[in-house]
């Protein structure tokens, strides 16, 4: 279970052909959609690395060639990757995010791309900006 984004090359290489992806553009660590749809970054991190929100990206995927399952936890920066495996581990924050999933999700391939707003070095609950199936 790779856990972090630009801290853990592991989680870029095993993520990268997702559909929610991490990349650096212009020295702006964010989140992408490889769908062409929005990019989501954070460009006023302060050298310390506060800031006052992250975002991050939950992965289960399903390993094509042996069947077991790739699980992944990162945030942009320390405060999404914290609150991601909380969320993670928080089964009525999974049952909201799971609302309205297609009935076969459990066997499906899934992403969920979260944002939580951070008070001085404390990040709030998660919200579930997006989703995919696949």
């Amino acid at each position: 279970m790779p856990i972090g984004a630009f801290s853990n090359l592991w989680t870029l290489e095993m993520t990268k052909e997702f559909r929610f992806i991490f990349e650096m553009r212009g020295g702006v660590e964010m989140v992408s959609d490889r769908t062409g749809n929005p990019r989501w970054a954070l460009p006023n991190i302060a050298p310390d690395g506060r800031t006052a929100e992250d975002y991050a990206i939950v992965s289960r995927v399903f390993e094509r060639s042996t069947g077991q399952v790739l699980i992944s936890v990162a945030g942009v920066i320390q405060y999404g990757t914290g609150v991601a495996g909380e969320f993670l581990g928080n089964p009525a924050s999974l049952s909201r995010a799971l609302a309205g999933a297609p009935k076969d999700w459990p066997r499906k391939n899934l992403q969920f791309l979260t944002h939580t707003k951070v008070v001085g070095d404390s990040a709030a609950t998660p919200t579930v900006v997006d989703r995919h199936f696949w």
